[in-house]
């Protein structure tokens, strides 16, 4: 089921299930101040009755329209706010299939399945050629970093999707090719293998490379790899698998057994560890 009280939520969230969302609305409810026991929610539930027809939700969006958007094992939904509508083969979707969902800068959706890339245009979907066979699975990042880029994770390769060709009624055509090069590639093996990605306020893109962590950076001029370590206080050989800066500006990295946090000002990640590093 859907809570009515996701629609004020701005932000994609993703989840295996609604089983995931329902227990972080439970945590919740425990982390309230006390204060917040006295408001009064409201949660009406959505379900088939209501037009969404599989109840087995990876990510919900809400887009700057006001509508939400449901990627489901069995297609993708949208809810207006008197029911759910499914988007499938009609539009332009070959699979039924729907892992991820996002909203660009410029308000256009964006969907991954398990083997494709879709933008929505002139409403109804059109599918981003690629260099090959995709694998997008469940939990695969995207972001983007501005109206004309697109960043997708295949399996462990960083995509970049950008305008192509002439400007159709629908839009311009998209397609799909590496972000890094060959040569980037072989001056840093570790840009072979990448586990998340994070693109930061001020243009820097942070990514979970091989067993450490790194970033690029790029300007008009020029562009730069670094690969950091132990001197910016990160523990020899990790995979970093989730990046992401809350409001205090602390940069946040988690691997499998470790949690470290770069603050603003400082220079190197200091630990942030849950309870103590086993590696047994």
């Amino acid at each position: 089921v859907i809570m009515k009280s996701l629609l004020r939520d701005k932000t994609a969230i993703p989840s295996p299930g609604l089983s995931c969302g329902y227990a972080v609305w439970c945590l919740l409810l425990f982390i309230l101040p006390a204060g917040a026991s006295e408001q009064k929610f409201s949660f009406p539930h959505y379900g088939q009755d209501d037009g969404l027809k599989n109840l087995d939700v990876f990510q919900l969006l809400q887009d700057k329209s006001g509508y939400l958007w449901a990627a489901t094992e069995n297609g993708l939904f949208r809810y207006d706010g008197s029911g759910f509508s499914r988007f499938g083969a009609p539009d332009g979707l070959r699979e039924s299939m729907v892992v991820a969902i996002l909203e660009d800068p410029s308000g256009r959706i964006w969907i991954t399945t398990n083997d494709h890339l879709y933008y929505l245009g002139d409403n109804r979907f059109h599918m981003v050629s690629g260099p090959g066979a995709l694998k997008l699975g469940v939990g695969e990042r995207m972001i983007a970093p501005d109206a004309r880029h697109l960043l997708v994770l295949d399996h462990s390769t960083l995509l970049v999707a950008q305008p192509n060709g002439p400007i159709l009624r629908d839009g311009p055509r998209w397609t799909l090719k590496p972000f890094f090069t060959p040569r980037q590639i072989a001056a840093h093996p570790e840009l072979a293998q990448i586990h998340s990605i994070f693109h930061d306020a001020d243009g820097t893109l942070w990514m979970g490379c091989g067993q450490t962590l790194c970033r690029f950076r790029e300007t008009p001029q020029c562009s730069s790899i670094e690969v950091l370590g132990r001197e910016q206080g990160l523990p020899p050989t990790a995979a970093w698998l989730a990046i992401f800066r809350d409001s205090h500006g602390t940069l946040w990295i988690r691997s499998p057994h470790y949690t470290r946090v770069l603050t603003p000002g400082s220079s190197g990640f200091g630990p942030r560890d849950i309870a103590p590093v086993s590696q047994s």
